[in-house]
């Protein structure tokens, strides 16, 4: 009884507006997530994990600002989970045939461009990566755009995107043996060389570097659910990676980097579950699509030098550097104190006198 009491106030939730810039209900939210990403066991309770998505939804209430609502078919949850149901079943479809067929059925119009809009929505919503059909302005945006011409599908634009970043793997150079340094990990280069962490929702900007700010995907769960997905979602291989990358980055082992993650999940709401790594392999022939990203911000922090006191306490990666370091200060504090000293005592003598 409860169940179906349940699934009827699901229902109900979901012909509510979705472009209202309002907090969803915990009805919707369940709804939600359960038809984006279905469950493995159908008797799951998603009540629990909801909390876990606490994020992900401030970014949906974004992407589901009132502003857009005039540029796009969809009106209401139910039509965004209806365009969902259209797109997994047809992954190789087209984007030409895609809007054919929400055309054909006639429930969301035949505007061809704002069906085009809902649909590339839907698709940031479900995978959350930033697919577009019509590029934006912004230089940023465009950079981490994966761009959906009408004569492909959605399948073919994940296809190109991995590909591209497997071509990356096969084409650089690197000693099969080599390991990532444990001195790679978030805290140290927080607390050593000033990098600043920005969490992003969008996959595709996972791992991102730009001048000393990183960019890190926080939607464990997320991607939990889609690995379990029984139907067409990301690569297993891409999630799995992505996954491995938390442990690397932030070894379980390692107490100040738990300390620090946990401290941000409280800063800023993040899914609860990224604190559950595994111990990881070190091994740069390990990371096949995100290897590049990862050489890049180990090679920037293997440059990078610290710039203040504290910088330089925390700062371990070379021992004998950090001996000769506080040697020096040492001495100068030192010789500044005995100099003050000697020339207090000069004083007091002659004022004696």
């Amino acid at each position: 009884m409860e169940k179906v009491t349940s699934a009827r106030s699901d229902t109900t939730s979901l012909h509510s507006p979705c472009f209202i810039g309002e907090p969803l209900s915990w009805d919707t939210k369940r709804a939600l997530i359960r038809g984006f990403w279905p469950p493995k066991d159908p008797s799951l309770d998603e009540d629990c994990e909801i909390d876990n998505f606490a994020s992900y939804f401030r970014f949906f209430r974004s992407e589901c600002d009132p502003v857009n609502q005039p540029t796009h078919v969809a009106h209401c949850y139910h039509d965004l989970l209806y365009i969902h149901s259209v797109i997994r079943s047809n992954p190789t479809a087209a984007l030409s045939e895609l809007k054919e067929i929400f055309s054909q059925k006639g429930q969301l119009g035949n505007d061809s461009i704002k069906l085009a809009t809902s649909i590339e929505l839907v698709v940031r919503l479900w995978l959350t990566i930033n697919v577009r059909n019509i590029m934006p302005t912004s230089p940023f945006a465009v950079q981490n755009v994966l761009a959906w011409p009408d004569n492909i599908s959605l399948s073919e634009v994940i296809r190109r995107w991995v590909s591209y970043s497997q071509m990356n793997f096969q084409s650089s150079v690197f000693d099969p043996a080599q390991q990532f340094s444990p001195f790679l990990n978030i805290y140290d280069m927080v607390q050593t060389s000033g990098l600043r962490i920005i969490w992003t929702d969008d996959l595709a900007s996972h791992l991102l570097l730009v001048g000393s700010v990183l960019y890190l995907y926080p939607h464990v769960t997320l991607l939990e659910r889609l690995r379990d997905s029984p139907d067409f979602s990301l690569p297993h291989d891409l999630i799995q990676e992505t996954l491995a990358t938390f442990g690397l980055l932030l070894p379980i082992a390692n107490r100040h980097c738990t300390n620090w993650l946990c401290a941000e999940m409280d800063k800023h709401g993040l899914d609860r579950n990224i604190v559950y790594r595994t111990g990881v392999s070190r091994s740069v022939a390990d990371y096949a699509h995100w290897q590049s990203r990862l050489l890049i911000i180990a090679e920037w922090y293997d440059r990078s030098r610290p710039a203040t006191l504290r910088q330089w306490w925390h700062d371990r990666r070379d021992t004998d550097q950090w001996w000769g370091f506080w040697l020096i200060v040492v001495g100068i504090f030192l010789t500044v104190v005995f100099g003050f000293i000697q020339a207090v005592t000069g004083i007091i003598q002659v004022t004696r006198q």
